[in-house]
């Protein structure tokens, strides 16, 4: 099994093919479609990403195959992850990207239908910063206000990391965070925050600041914690592993 690095927004697993040879690969993959899985919408974030993928395979892979990306969104990635697993080719023509939070789940409850254990890891695409975030409403300034006060989020489904990570913090270190699961999407739970249904949710640093530039600097949302490479901006929140 090949196993690539664990970032803290995704990884790319799946079945591919290694060939003997370039002549081999090349024979194999001429004229075939290569299937990449997106267990979200292709407009999220992920999708970007899988369209960046797609050319870049489209590009370099012996044979010139053609690569499409597949919406499989369902319970924050894990309807997508099952199906890779139980139900998607494993010739080398299908791959399937996953989210941490799909990768972390196993950890946190039973019966799932697939064991990334048993996954071919082939790379990660980025190592991307992430933060829980509270809408600046809210009466709480930090994650030790989290311990005492419950703080309702906003999340697309149990395996998205913005279900996973929010109650791993519940686990180790006694917050109160509650998830209301069944979102669409990133930008309907942003919204029903500004309308204060909910507090805040999980997100990676750059979907946020990309869909709302001026968030940040109008102080619109309080950092409460950050996850993976340090964010200058945010240097004074605690940061995971080190809380």
């Amino acid at each position: 099994m090949l196993l690539g690095r664990l970032t803290v927004t995704f990884v790319v697993a799946g079945m591919l093919m290694i060939a003997d040879s370039r002549a081999n690969a090349e024979d194999f993959y001429k004229g075939k479609t290569i299937t990449i899985m997106v267990p979200s919408g292709t407009a999220s974030s992920m999708g970007l990403y899988g369209r960046m993928l797609a050319a870049g395979l489209e590009k370099y892979i012996p044979g010139r195959p053609t690569v499409i990306l597949q919406e499989r969104p369902g319970a924050g990635g894990v309807a997508g992850t099952s199906y890779a697993f139980n139900a998607g080719p494993t010739d080398g023509t299908y791959l399937a990207m996953l989210s941490a939070g799909n990768i972390i789940l196993p950890m946190l409850r039973d019966q799932l239908q697939y064991d990334v254990k048993r996954m071919q890891w082939i790379g990660s695409i980025a190592v991307r910063p992430a933060v829980l975030w509270v809408w600046h409403a809210v009466p709480i300034t930090s994650i030790e206000d989290a311990k005492t006060t419950e703080v309702i989020l906003g999340s697309t489904g149990q395996g998205s990391g913005m279900s996973v990570w929010p109650r791993l913090l519940n686990t180790t270190l006694g917050t109160k965070f509650r998830v209301v699961e069944g979102y669409k999407g990133g930008a309907d739970i942003d919204l029903a925050a500004e309308r204060g249904e909910l507090h805040g949710r999980w997100t990676s640093y750059t979907a946020l600041t990309a869909a709302k530039p001026d968030w940040i600097p109008k102080k619109l949302v309080k950092v409460l914690v950050t996850f993976g490479p340090r964010i200058a901006e945010h240097s004074g929140a605690p940061a995971s592993p080190t809380w």
